[in-house]
């Protein structure tokens, strides 16, 4: 089931964290160029669209690691379920 997620989770969403770091590298290259007076208006409007991106990763990356976690306790369960099952 673990390997069925993980494939279905790289078909839907790609690698986050390296969609993450090109958006934040992209974010960044634009405000230096902007910090230098460089940018223009429809460059402005691309880092909204990174930002907004951006967001959505995050967001896709906190559904992740909650799915993540459901199935760890599952899986292991947690301490106070021990506890019950033992006494």
């Amino acid at each position: 089931m673990k390997v069925d997620l993980k494939k279905s989770n790289r078909d839907v969403f790609g690698n986050l964290n390296s969609i993450k770091m090109s958006i934040l590298h992209d974010t960044e290259n634009f405000d230096c160029q902007d910090s230098n007076g460089l940018a223009v208006e429809s460059e402005r409007q691309n880092r909204i669209d990174l930002v907004r991106r951006l967001w959505e990763t995050d967001s896709n990356l906190e559904y992740l690691l909650r799915q993540k976690a459901r199935t760890n306790w599952f899986k292991y369960g947690d301490s106070s379920s021990r506890f019950f099952i033992l006494h």
